[in-house]
């Protein structure tokens, strides 16, 4: 009995890894003012028929002198970019965003780190690293 919990903790331990490897992270450096909120990120994302895309997104690290939260917001689907024709015909239409506002502790001026997880649906996670300077 002890080998086949032993294999499934393996098995466990190995899938767990081979998700966290597939994962991509992406580093910012933002600034943000002392004893405010400050908007340090959106995210948005829409399906073919222009509708929202299901968006999540998580504090998996906290900053250390401050705190993060994520808002939900109206925005606009962007033009697409020169040479793309992907999203041309939902450009303008009105969409959700998920805004993240970062607010140091009052009185913290220097240097903080929050990292955040985005998930969408049928895609691999993508974590994004922010290190903030606050003036």
């Amino acid at each position: 009995m002890h080998l086949w919990k032993s294999i499934a903790a393996i098995v466990a331990v190995l899938f767990l890894t081979v998700q966290v490897a597939d994962a991509k992270t992406v580093r910012y450096s933002k600034t943000a003012r002392a004893n405010a909120s400050t908007k340090i990120d959106h995210y948005s994302g829409w399906n073919d028929d222009c509708s929202f895309l299901t968006i999540d997104i998580d504090v998996v690290e906290k900053p250390r002198n401050g705190a993060v939260r994520p808002k939900l917001a109206n925005g606009r689907i962007p033009r697409p970019q020169v040479g793309s024709r992907q999203g041309a015909a939902c450009a303008g239409r009105p969409m959700k965003i998920i805004e993240v506002y970062y607010t140091p502790t009052r009185g913290f001026r220097g240097n903080d780190q929050f990292k955040v997880r985005m998930r969408t649906p049928g895609q691999r996670d993508v974590f994004f690293v922010y290190r903030v300077k606050v003036n």
